[in-house]
């Protein structure tokens, strides 16, 4: 596999890494306004053994929506505190505008490299939505974290500039999820497409969320295009793979195996084409 984005966000490690994966316990206080129960763990250990198997250095850890802001599960992943695995990782937070500094600098420590918006499914979201983050995203940005969006592509078109204009770097969740009627005419491609050289990465992650009627191969297959597009534009070294594993609410489709395949796949299409 040739993506070099997750690289880049882990601070130029060398090695082939997973760019977007969660690990939790079923049994974990959650938010009371979640979308998704998990009915099994997803354990490091079960994580670094895929991993393994599929001869991969790492992983970039996600905080998982329904956990909110306690990312203390994720966080002992990173500083070791599970049974030792011999993979290198990374984690991408879910912070309150009001972390303080000391919090983000701990998190800094223990290898925390982005900041993530979950907005999937929010509505109503205007202009002023990350003034209260301002100097949470300038003290972020400064440390050379990202800061990685995910939501759908309405509203991709107006929330990706605003980040644009408040972090150097914006990781863009599961290839923009684009419109599945409209792929390529859609306004969150669009964004992706007008923003700044250089400054937007994207995840080739999860098909199965963008084409959500369609077998999951098949969703991999007509994601390829997509990617290609936006590879030829923003440069295959500001792409990342990533297995979405546990694949919260699609668990049964699929396999990690599956998911590296198709990373294989998208992978030689973009440097081919490129």
């Amino acid at each position: 596999m040739k993506f070099t984005g997750a690289n880049v966000l882990m601070g130029g490690l060398q090695g082939t890494f997973d760019g977007h994966a969660h690990v939790f316990a079923k049994d974990l206080n959650m938010i009371q306004d979640r979308r998704y129960t998990p009915a099994k763990d997803a354990l490091l250990s079960d994580y670094a053994a895929a991993l393994k198997r599929a001869g991969l250095d790492g992983g970039i850890l996600v905080q998982p929506s329904f956990l909110g802001t306690d990312n203390s599960y994720m966080l002992n992943a990173l500083r070791g505190r599970f049974r030792g695995e011999s993979i290198t990782l990374r984690g991408v937070a879910v912070l309150p505008p009001t972390a303080s500094f000391t919090e983000v600098a701990e998190m800094d420590e223990a290898g925390i490299v982005g900041l993530r918006f979950n907005l999937y499914g929010k509505k109503n979201l205007d202009a002023s939505f990350f003034d209260p983050w301002k100097s949470l995203l300038n003290r972020v940005s400064d440390m050379g974290w990202h800061v990685e969006l995910h939501c759908e592509s309405h509203a991709m078109a107006h929330l990706l500039p605003l980040l644009l204009q408040r972090a150097e770097r914006v990781v863009v969740d599961h290839f923009g999820l684009p419109d599945s009627d409209s792929p390529y005419a859609c306004p969150g491609q669009d964004a992706i497409l007008s923003a700044p050289f250089g400054r937007v990465f994207v995840k080739a992650s999860a098909p199965f969320r963008v084409f959500r009627a369609q077998e999951s191969n098949r969703a991999a297959d007509l994601c390829a295009p997509i990617l290609m597009r936006l590879a030829n534009h923003i440069g295959p070294d500001r792409i990342l793979w990533g297995s979405d594993w546990p694949w919260t609410q699609f668990e049964d489709r699929h396999t990690f195996d599956m998911t590296v395949g198709w990373g294989n796949m998208w992978s030689e299409a973009c440097y081919v084409s490129a």
